[in-house]
């Protein structure tokens, strides 16, 4: 099992500004991200969402509270499935290149969700999921 968190790059063809948008505000997360009900991208702020979208699912049903924002630059939040107690971090940051955004997510502590692997591998496709949709909203 990895210990080394999982880190996934992505340039964008958007400014800074319209990708900590896409990230950090509610309306615009609602279309390319989970289905949450609220989110404020301020320290302590807590959250809860269902990874599938479906409430009965309670396999899903996740926990979060921001715990750093650096506007244009950083916003990082814990992360715990309820089925599964562990805290992890998933950490968005933002680097201008040349008119683009790089975009560079790590989710951190996965090795302490009970089980193999498997995590680790259903993250990655997650998360590489939602940085496709990402792109896709940032394009219209």
């Amino acid at each position: 099992m990895s210990t080394a968190p999982l880190v996934l790059e992505r340039v964008y063809n958007a400014p800074i500004g319209k990708v900590w948008t896409a990230i950090s505000d509610l309306e615009h997360m609602r279309k390319w991200y989970f289905k949450l009900d609220e989110f404020k991208a301020e320290v302590g702020f807590e959250f809860h969402f269902y990874g599938d979208g479906n409430k009965e699912n309670l396999k899903y049903a996740t926990s979060a509270r921001v715990v750093a924002v650096e506007p244009g630059k950083k916003l990082a939040y814990t992360w715990s499935l309820d089925a599964a107690p562990a805290i992890t971090t998933v950490t968005w940051e933002l680097f201008e290149e040349g008119g683009n955004t790089r975009l560079v997510l790590t989710h951190e502590g996965l090795e302490t969700i009970p089980g193999t692997d498997y995590p680790r591998d259903s993250f990655n496709g997650g998360w590489t999921s939602f940085m496709g949709k990402l792109d896709n909203y940032l394009s219209l």
